[in-house]
């Protein structure tokens, strides 16, 4: 952490605020005392235990991660650290009784550097200097988890530490190879054998601080050996307790409530944090948590080491993307809200449901329905505030039509979507969609209410504190655009909101702080101030949209990834404006973006890529931002290169977007979306369509087999491309009985066929050999019934029946065939579970019904609609099993209590009720399914479609 990211920020801002009063005065003479203390280490020599980035393949060195020490050893002959050196401490791999990977091996002896660090030194050459077997500095604890994982999973070692990184910053995201999911200590999900563990500085609020106070990047990290009896066994490189190697150790492991907390020590405990070797090393060893292979199986080495992980997308610059199980992250953040009021997102599937003969050997990007929440449409139109999490979990916050807020969360390891109501302040009604962000803190969230007051909420994502009034600006009322976002350099929770006068304004949290004179300030929020970086005459008009710069691997403070700020909009002669900083403190660049090829009437998103060169300036990897904008005619993407460490900024480069479709406004719900270095792509809806557009290219690597017949062979056409639509907010009972469709009903193969009369509905499948007619589904217990008339009279391999489904792998049909049986068959997370089936006399009509009690759904069947037999049932995981780390602890946190206060600088606080979770929607569409040859005859009537929901206690 820097030392802007200990103090709070000077508020006395170049270029933003004007001449400090007292107060600000007070705040520029800030004092600053750290003081930086050391332990003696008692038991152990341990030091800072680094980890260069693998500096070769160990293909290259032809070396397998199973080696003996002493192969591992024998690399260099004049690479030694005393006699040990390369001696094996603990055996591994094909080892009678050893623990179940590769060899630990000795670093040797603790007298040779001066510090008396375990490194790896080469006393020939009188000097510690690394050598590499291919996995990371030899004998250092990484290199075993280097090359247990290479073993194990068959991970690349250059995955590891990709931008550089100690013990510590393996924890990072950009540090770890992408099969691993982050488990912080105290998760729900306990660490199993194969699991990473990592320690390192915490900062103030208990988050992991891989650089410590002393920017020293000190830690350490052990690879699971064993979970029994309470304890976690682990098997670890580069410990000495004295002069003895020390390869393992035990760690008691406690479940609290739903959770799981791994000690330092072989002493229960059930408070967070824990500290590894606390008497010696002091708070230099604070428990992280454990990394977990989505390869894991608990068999090792992995089925699936060696290749690659299971659903990649190879882009169009050969750059490939990973994914956690069930979305890949690049597609996390597509989440668009369809004008009927339904959340909806882009999933990868090698699979059709709904086109099962045109399943695709590639990914290619599906629509999904994420519902809505119980009985509440959302804001037809709003662009939804997206949060993404290393561990796969995903927030999306949305305004409903009912004025208050609304979360849906997803999570790699459960099915469904979680609906949680946030409500609104107590007599306010929020009057604009929600924006959100990350900060060093947590979430924060804001939006404004209909008293004209901005209202903000702060916290860990699942839960937010009270709401706060931040009030609006004392020379001019604020209007529906907002923006939220981290402080550069601090990781301060930073407010912007649009006046009605055309400027930009902002308040930022200061934290306490005590002054040169020996007075103490509390934390508050600073006033509302104008953004200095303002040109007189530029009033804005459009949207404002915040792009953070993709960070360095270093420049994190706990969650939240510290990079440079980019605030855009637009002003009311279609002016694109560009507002940069690097840090607060050093204030704002403000620039005018030229060379657009038409006016700029709005903004639509924006998105930072990366690019194939090295780590740009101030911190942030370099790369480009790239801008979506709409015109009165057309729709732009403005590339804007990121300013180099010189601060020259290359000129922007704008491509022109054809025409945008009908049904698609000028402020329609968007997202950008990263699609590897220099490619991006928009998700936007249009009615209840979901659309991507771009550059043909990236059309083309969602979904090239529709963007070649949107293009029609023209490799300029440049494409808007319908990637599918979801159906409209609605749960409805249809007796079939009428001789037309009802409307509400949503067609997702426009090649199936569907008749409509008095003796009920005939679906026929299209091309595809399906047809479905899908509307959305209902939250909580209830069944949903179907009648067949005839099923004798199906076709050959023809089944009709019931379907309810989220994605392409998660799903549930109940069908009945020709002969009368009838089968229930589920996929989770694509994953299929046999079929149970039952039988039926098919010469009458048959009842379908399937139906939901808490987490089982079961299968009913019928001869006369009154009588039901059990076909069978399934219960799915439901629950959410990665949650969120504990909420921070540091007092200096802008977190609301319960004690209400009124200033035009604090803002005012109320109190609310908990957040009340919602159950899951385990499914968020329903309906009617036929399968078969659509070019046969005999597809019999379906009538009496009747959703029966469950009313809650």
């Amino acid at each position: 952490m820097t030392l802007d990211g200990i103090n709070r920020q000077i508020i006395r801002l170049k270029g933003l605020l004007p001449a400090p009063g007292n107060r600000l005065r007070i705040h520029l003479v800030r004092l600053l005392l750290v003081v930086l203390t050391s332990t003696t280490l008692v038991m152990a020599t341990l030091l800072t235990l680094q980890s260069g980035m693998p500096s070769a393949d160990a293909r290259a060195l032809r070396v397998s991660p199973t080696a003996s020490c002493a192969r591992l050893a024998g690399l260099d002959s004049t690479i030694t650290n005393g006699p040990s050196w390369g001696r094996t401490v603990l055996p591994g791999y094909g080892a009678p009784g050893g623990w179940f990977g590769v060899d630990v091996c000795s670093n040797g002896i603790n007298s040779v550097s001066p510090n008396g660090s375990n490194v790896s030194c080469d006393s020939v050459k009188h000097g510690c200097s690394p050598t590499s077997d291919g996995y990371g500095w030899t004998f250092q604890c990484p290199e075993l988890i280097v090359r247990f994982s290479a073993w194990a999973f068959g991970d690349n070692p250059a995955a590891w530490g990709r931008s550089g990184g100690n013990a510590p910053d393996l924890w990072l995201p950009v540090n770890h190879p992408s099969d691993f999911m982050m488990y912080p200590n105290g998760s729900s999900t306990p660490p199993v054998p194969g699991d990473i563990l990592v320690w390192g500085y915490l900062d103030a609020h208990g988050n992991p601080w891989p650089a410590g106070p002393d920017g020293a990047h000190g830690g350490h990290i052990a690879v699971v050996a064993a979970v029994r009896d309470g304890m976690v066994i682990t098997a670890e490189q580069n410990v000495k307790w004295g002069s003895q190697d020390h390869p393992t150790d035990r760690l008691a492991l406690t479940r609290v409530g739903s959770r799981w907390v791994l000690s330092g020590s072989t002493q229960h405990t059930t408070t967070l944090p824990t500290w590894r070797w606390l008497r010696t090393m002091g708070h230099s060893r604070g428990t992280y948590g454990w990394l977990h292979s989505v390869k894991n199986t608990g068999q090792f080495p992995s089925a699936r080491a060696g290749s690659s992980t299971a659903g990649q997308k190879v882009n169009t610059n050969g750059q490939v993307s990973q994914q956690f199980p069930g979305g890949l992250p690049s597609l996390s953040s597509t989440t668009v809200v369809t004008e009927s009021g339904t959340l909806a997102d882009l999933t990868w599937s090698t699979q059709n449901f709904f086109a099962p003969s045109n399943a695709a050997s590639q990914p290619q990007a599906q629509v999904r329905s994420l519902g809505t929440p119980p009985d509440v449409l959302l804001a037809g139109g709003q662009s939804a505030a997206t949060l993404i999490f290393s561990n796969g979990l995903r927030y999306s916050y949305v305004l409903g039509a009912d004025g208050n807020l609304y979360a849906a969360r997803t999570s790699p390891t459960s099915l469904g979507v979680f609906w949680a109501a946030l409500g609104a302040p107590p007599g306010v009604s929020l009057a604009s969609a929600p924006v959100a962000s990350l900060f060093a803190g947590g979430v924060q969230v804001a939006a404004l209410g209909n008293d004209g007051n901005v209202w903000w909420r702060a916290g860990p994502p699942d839960r937010l504190g009270n709401w706060t009034s931040l009030g609006e600006p004392s020379t001019a009322r604020i209007e529906g655009r907002l923006a939220l976002a981290g402080a550069p350099g601090s990781g301060s929770p930073l407010v912007f909101a649009v006046g009605a006068d055309g400027h930009i304004y902002m308040r930022i949290w200061q934290d306490a702080m005590v002054t040169a004179d020996g007075t103490q300030l509390p934390p508050a929020w600073s006033g509302w101030i104008s953004l200095g970086a303002q040109l007189a005459g530029a009033r804005v008009a459009g949207a404002l949209v915040i792009v953070p710069e993709i960070p360095s691997a270093h420049n994190w403070i706990g969650t939240w990834p510290d990079s440079p700020l980019n605030l855009f909009t637009v002003d009311t002669n279609g002016a694109l404006w560009w507002y940069r900083s690097t840090r607060l403190s050093s204030g704002w660049t403000a620039t005018a973006i030229s060379g657009n090829p038409g006016q700029v009437t709005a903004l639509l998103s924006g998105v930072a890529v990366a690019s194939a060169t090295s780590t740009g300036a101030s911190g942030s990897q370099s790369g480009a931002i790239h801008l979506y904008a709409s015109g009165y005619s057309s729709s732009y993407m403005c590339t804007l290169p990121v300013p180099g460490s010189n601060g020259k900024q290359t000129m922007p480069a704008w491509t022109t977007l054809p025409v945008r479709p009908s049904g698609m406004s000028e402020t329609a719900s968007s997202a950008a979306v990263a699609l590897g270095p220099e490619n991006s792509a928009l998700v936007a809806a249009a009615g209840d369509d979901v659309l991507i557009g771009g550059a043909q290219s990236m059309s083309e690597a969602l979904l090239p087999d529709m963007a070649a017949q949107a293009s029609g062979g023209k490799s300029d056409a440049n494409p808007w491309v319908r990637a599918g639509s979801v159906p409209a907010s609605a749960t409805f009972s249809d007796g079939f009985s009428s001789g037309h469709l009802d409307s509400r009903w949503t067609r997702l193969d426009a090649s199936a066929r569907v008749s409509s009369g008095g003796d009920g509905l005939v679906l026929i499948p299209g091309a595809h050999g399906v047809g479905a007619l899908m509307q959305a589904a209902a939250s909580g217990d209830g069944s949903l019934t179907v009648r067949v008339a005839s099923p004798r009279t199906l076709p050959a391999s023809g089944n009709v029946g019931l379907v309810l489904y989220q994605d392409d792998g998660d799903w549930l049909t109940l069908m009945v065939d020709r002969a009368g049986t009838v089968r229930l068959c589920p996929m989770m997370q694509q994953s299929a579970t046999p079929c149970l089936s039952g039988k039926v006399s098919a010469k009458s009509p048959v009842w379908l019904r399937l139906q939901r009690n808490g987490s089982t759904f079961i299968a009913l069947v019928s001869g006369d609609g009154t009588a039901w037999l059990q076909v069978g049932q399934w219960s799915p995981d439901l629950s959410d099993t990665v949650t969120s780390a504990r909420a921070p602890s540091a007092t200096s946190q802008p977190t609301a209590t319960a004690t209400a206060r009124s200033s035009a600088a604090s803002g005012t606080t109320v109190t609310d009720t908990p957040d009340p979770a919602t159950a899951p929607l385990a499914f968020t569409s329903w309906g009617v399914l036929a399968m078969g040859n659509g070019s046969a005859t005999g597809w019999p009537y379906l009538t009496d479609f009747v959703v029966t929901p469950v009313a809650s206690a």
